[in-house]
């Protein structure tokens, strides 16, 4: 099993070279232009990552916090039960 992890190994090393040398010529950019993109690209869906998660935990407060307060002041008040 290792012989065969050994070859694939060095067949998709030789698709990884094929493939860049192909990418280079397609686009007419050296391929680091690609790898800078996917960084950038990278930085920015983190960026959004973050927001997202900062809106969702507000809106969490938003919802369960009114709600929580309701909750005290129902405890605050006296029963409403009427005594004969």
């Amino acid at each position: 099993t290792f012989a065969v992890l050994v070859f694939r190994v060095a067949r998709a090393r030789r698709w990884d070279t094929a493939w860049g040398e192909q990418w280079e010529r397609d686009h007419g950019h050296p391929l680091a232009a690609l790898h800078r993109t996917k960084q950038r690209n990278l930085r920015l869906l983190m960026g959004v990552r973050w927001l997202t998660m900062a809106l969702f935990f507000m809106a969490l407060g938003a919802v369960f916090g009114p709600m929580l307060g309701a909750l005290k002041g129902l405890r605050a008040m006296s029963p409403a039960i009427a005594k004969y």
